[in-house]
């Protein structure tokens, strides 16, 4: 998949790094509060961006994740994925 995003990186709050705008804006987080670098990749899944292979955080890592981060943005985040529709299963 081709994404026609804008190329220029930059630093978000924190540890974050982002590229892109909305809807199509990723996130590269260089540290976490509530998830394990290891356990947290091994459960990624990977997807084909510009043809390049990126792992995604599992969707029970980023619950996880925002749960434990304590901020106003993570709660309100956690309460719009609680009124989504299940995300897909994942594989196991």
């Amino acid at each position: 998949m081709a994404l026609n995003v804008e190329r220029r990186w930059e630093r978000g709050a924190g540890n974050a790094f982002r590229i892109g705008h909305p809807p199509l804006r990723f996130e590269i987080i260089t540290e976490a509060t509530g998830i394990e670098f290891e356990v947290s990749y091994a459960g990624s899944t990977p997807m084909a961006v510009d043809g390049h292979e990126i792992p995604f955080l599992s969707y029970p890592d980023l619950v996880r994740k925002k749960q434990a981060s304590g901020r106003l943005r993570d709660k309100a985040d956690l309460e719009a994925l609680n009124e989504s529709p299940d995300p897909a299963p994942e594989n196991g």
